[in-house]
């Protein structure tokens, strides 16, 4: 892991920051001791929602389905 002072770490965040590949991280020291570890976080998911799975549980028809999905996309259009 690499270690940095507080100071260059300070004035230098953003070449640290950018230098990171997301999960690595950098030992911040004070007077060549650790203070804090700075780690680049990596880029967030999100799991997109399974509608076909969500209409089923509450007992709604393909078609049912269709219409909500249509009724979403043109009002997403207005």
């Amino acid at each position: 892991m690499k270690k940095v002072s507080a100071r260059e770490f300070q004035h230098g965040f953003s070449k640290h920051a950018h230098s990171l590949k997301p999960g690595q991280s950098v030992v911040v020291t004070n007077h060549g001791k650790p203070v804090g570890v700075f780690t680049k976080a990596g880029p967030s998911r999100r799991k997109a929602p399974n509608f076909l799975v969500e209409l089923e549980k509450h007992t709604y028809s393909p078609q049912q389905g269709q219409r909500v999905i249509e009724a979403i996309v043109n009002d997403a259009l207005l």
